[in-house]
This record gives structure tokens, sequence and C-alpha cells, in this order.
């Protein structure tokens, strides 16, 4: 899970918008450098966002999981119940162990 996780992170398409300029008294470094920012902050709003949603999904299933296997042990436990007083009563139904 964490191997995927990483993978999808690091190996994301890049998103290239182009910017037009129009007569401004920024120089062109001012304009690139704020493009950056903000392409950088949509990304890491975007890769939380990516990471909350498989981590939800991770522990939904881990949740399911973990009632399957206490279902189980309960199924098991009586089971094991059953047979330990069946076995009693076997044993005092034909004197065995007096």
């Amino acid at each position: 899970m964490a191997a995927t996780l990483i993978f999808t992170v690091t190996h994301r398409p890049v998103e290239i918008r182009t910017l037009v300029q129009t007569a401004s008294a920024q120089p062109i470094d001012d304009i690139v450098k704020k493009a950056v920012a903000e392409t950088r902050a949509q990304t890491r709003a975007e890769d939380a966002q990516l990471f909350n949603a498989r981590l939800e999904a991770s522990e939904a299933k881990h949740d399911k999981e973990h009632r399957y296997l206490v279902e189980a042990l309960a199924v098991m436990q009586q089971s094991l119940n059953t047979n330990v007083l069946m076995a009693s009563s076997a044993t005092s139904q034909t004197g065995a162990g007096q």
C-alpha cells in the first residue's frame, strides 16, 4: 500500500500552463515565481486529497477484515465450546474417568 502511494505521488503527470504576459510592470521572474508557487500549492493540495482518500479506503478495508476475523474467531470459539461440552457429556455417560 505504501509503495503504491509513493509511486502514485512521484509519477504524476505534470500540468503545464501557459502564461500570457500583458503590459505589466512586473519582471518575468516575479511572474514565473508566482506561477510556480501557485502550481506547487495546488499540487500539494491534490496530493493531500489523494493521500487522504487512499488512507480512508485502506482503513475501511482493514475494518472489514477485522470484523471478518472477529466473527470467524467467535464461530471457532463456539465450535470449541460445543466440542468440549460433547466430550464432557460423553465422558460422564460412559463413566470413564471415575
